[in-house]
């Protein structure tokens, strides 16, 4: 019954069926990677990766569930327990169940450039504040993420200071606002 109510809701959420099927399947004690440097403060990771904030869990970490429902995920990697506030259906934009699906040689990189694919960015930066004007990211799964063409990241929660624009899946252009450097 559980696993026909979370297919009905992703279905009448309108997401993918890979993003379904990842949503229904993580339970208490599976084993999840993290697809990118999660930042938060303290125990918290924030939907979308400000650069203001410190990297808590890096991008390939191994973490085990320690529950789920279908707007939280607590996980733990070592004795430290993580909480995180996202839908089931946008699990996976954070966590992948294989370390395979994780690239750890792009991931070790501090910054982006042009040419490289969506998939490049989103683990050297993490997922985006805003996949378009004025669209946060924090309801849409990966797959609705990696379908818009510019991403806006920001530093803090008050200022966006990169945009990186893609055609044809590839960064086409890099935008930087501030004395940011670094991209």
């Amino acid at each position: 019954m559980r696993k026909f109510a979370g297919v009905l809701l992703a279905v009448l959420l309108g997401c993918s069926a890979a993003t379904e099927a990842f949503a229904d399947l993580l339970q208490k004690g599976d084993v999840v990677y993290a697809m990118y440097g999660m930042r938060g403060r303290d125990k918290e990771i924030y939907w979308h990766n400000m650069r203001a904030l410190p990297v808590l869990v890096p991008a390939g970490t191994r973490a085990t569930v320690v529950a789920s429902t279908y707007g939280d995920i607590s996980f733990q990697v070592g004795a430290v327990e993580y909480h995180l506030t996202a839908t089931a259906i946008q699990w996976g934009k954070y966590f992948a169940k294989n370390i395979k699906a994780v690239n750890l040689e792009k991931a070790s990189l501090e910054n982006i450039a042009e040419g490289m694919s969506k998939e490049d960015v989103y683990v050297i930066k993490g997922c985006p504040a805003y996949v378009g004007s004025n669209i946060k990211s924090d309801r849409k799964s990966l797959d609705q993420v990696l379908k818009r063409d510019v991403w806006y990241y920001s530093n803090t929660t008050a200022r966006i200071d990169t945009v990186v624009v893609f055609s044809n899946g590839k960064v086409q252009s890099i935008q930087v606002h501030g004395h940011n450097k670094k991209v």
